[in-house]
């Protein structure tokens, strides 16, 4: 593990490329760690690009993952305060219509826990793109806030070429905020089913190209705030 005053950075020597690829498995496997920093690498093939469960102070920053079922993901609310930004991450699916599951890849970047930035990526060809993992419904009522999901933004995000969906904040429970993404061709664009309590906030997103429903507000969702979007069916 790093620290805050000694992280640990993994990047390319020079002006190059690290490449790593793998024919099965995950390429990177960077659970239960902390202040590790990911820059400017190519990560090719296999089942995940990049595992970190319960992974704390994560920077993945000017990557290239691509050929992946998932790109980057946690499932684990332990998980707190990851900065993900300037990647390009690119599934395995070679069409988003019609929305079938056979062959499906699964997700581009999953986060759960708290304090996440998830910003400036272009995320393609997954079954969805950019979601808070289903961990379910939050345990134990509010003595079990510490595993809730909260304190993340997802913003200036390109998001398309998904079969289910674009953006997906399903079990989230407070102060989420979703703004200046861009989606576009898939079945749903921003998916809440359901929140639990907000606020989570969807401000000046725009949505075209979809063929299911542009927002899938279901399951009884509460504290949904959103204002000047763009939808285009």
């Amino acid at each position: 593990r790093g620290s805050e005053v000694a992280p640990i950075v993994i990047r390319a020597a020079g002006d190059g490329a690290a490449v790593f690829s793998v024919d099965a498995g995950n390429n990177f496997d960077l659970s239960n760690t902390a202040h590790v920093f990911v820059e400017g690498l190519v990560l090719r093939g296999g089942r995940m690009g990049l595992l970190a469960q319960n992974a704390r102070h994560l920077v993945v920053r000017g990557c290239l993952i691509e050929e992946v079922r998932y790109g980057i993901y946690n499932g684990l609310a332990a998980s707190e305060n990851w900065y993900i930004a300037d990647n390009i991450l690119t599934g395995t699916d070679g069409h988003w219509e019609p929305r079938t599951q056979e062959d499906a890849a699964e997700t581009g970047i999953a986060v759960y826990g708290r304090g996440h930035v998830v910003e400036y990526n272009r995320i393609s060809r997954f079954w969805d793109a950019l979601t808070v993992a289903d961990f379910g419904r939050p345990p134990g009522g509010v003595e079990g806030i510490d595993r809730h999901c909260v304190a993340i933004d997802f913003n200036n995000n390109d998001l398309f070429n998904t079969r289910d969906d674009l953006l997906e904040v399903d079990f989230a429970s407070h102060n989420v905020r979703v703004w200046n993404n861009q989606l576009f061709n898939s079945h749903t664009g921003i998916s809440a089913q359901p929140l639990y309590g907000g606020p989570v906030y969807f401000v000046s997103n725009v949505i075209y190209s979809v063929n299911g429903s542009t927002y899938k507000f279901h399951n009884w969702p509460a504290g949904i705030y959103a204002f000047h979007n763009t939808s285009v069916g």
